[in-house]
């Protein structure tokens, strides 16, 4: 084979001229590299063979890099991971303080199935028309009834312990409702929201009656004691105010009659003279 001369590696290239050279040539490393021939095809077959085992390395070294560095990011992105989940726990963990409020107003809007029901009987005090609110036969509701008059006798019951009632008149049964149109009626059977109203105390001691189905609509009467539309009526309006009183000689008969006592007479000490004296006033002397 014809012999071929390579060019000398004037650079130290160690791919190929570190392996070519000698013992001595390698131990001294700073004189320059001599001019190198290969004449035989198996010697530039095995430099061609270290070449690429030295370019292998040199990639595997850098992809074994690349991985560590991708598996470092991996580990810190779990960590991190792991960290966001554990304050999010701990944030939705924290137990808010409790809003009984909130829990007054949820519970008042059931009904009470199960617990006895308080009932008391007293009468509506219109401001508006003077007088107070009574349930006719006929089933309507009017401010025109007297002190005292059966018809004006209601028994009101408790509903829930959001100070929620049902009201009926005591002479006709019926319960005082309001239908969708805002008008109040009367019904034999009061189950029903509609026949629901919330008691709410005002500044000025009245009180005020809203429907428990239809939230801002208020059993309200004119100064003739017809009742006014409900969607037409506001918690400060006059004619949304009553006062409860109890009928005229309800308690009469409960009432004990007052006795006077006699005063109890002082009793005085006698002295020797005077209890000398009496005795011989009581022997007759």
């Amino acid at each position: 084979m014809r012999k071929r001369a390579w060019g000398g590696l004037h650079s130290c290239f160690r791919a190929g001229g570190w392996f070519l050279q000698s013992p001595d040539e390698r131990a001294a490393p700073e004189q320059p590299c001599r001019a190198l021939k290969v004449s035989s095809k198996r010697t530039r077959r095995k430099l061609s063979f270290q070449f690429q085992r030295w370019m292998s390395g040199i990639f595997m070294k850098q992809y074994l890099n690349f991985c560590r560095m991708r598996l470092r990011a991996s580990r810190l992105g779990y960590l991190f991971l792991q960290l966001a989940a554990l304050c999010f726990y701990a944030q939705n963990s924290t137990q808010s303080p409790p809003n009984f409020k909130q829990h007054v107003t949820e519970q008042s809007r059931l009904s009470d199935r199960m617990s006895r029901r308080l009932t008391r009987t007293y009468q509506l005090y219109s401001r508006t028309s003077g007088k107070h609110v009574q349930v006719l036969a006929n089933r309507r509701v009017n401010a025109n009834g007297d002190d005292g008059a059966a018809h004006a006798k209601l028994e009101v019951e408790t509903d829930s312990f959001g100070s929620r009632v049902r009201i009926k008149g005591m002479k006709t049964g019926y319960y005082i409702c309001m239908n969708k149109k805002g008008k109040l009626i009367g019904k034999r059977k009061g189950r029903g929201k509609d026949c629901i109203f919330t008691e709410i105390v005002l500044e000025n001691n009245y009180t005020a009656l809203q429907n428990a189905k239809y939230e801002g609509w208020y059993m309200a009467f004119t100064r003739k004691g017809r009742p006014r539309k409900a969607s037409k009526t506001k918690q400060h309006q006059r004619e949304a105010h009553f006062m409860k009183r109890l009928p005229r000689g309800h308690l009469l008969s409960e009432r004990r009659p007052f006795d006077a006592l006699p005063l109890p007479v002082p009793v005085q000490p006698f002295s020797k003279r005077t209890k000398h004296s009496h005795q011989l006033r009581s022997e007759g002397r």
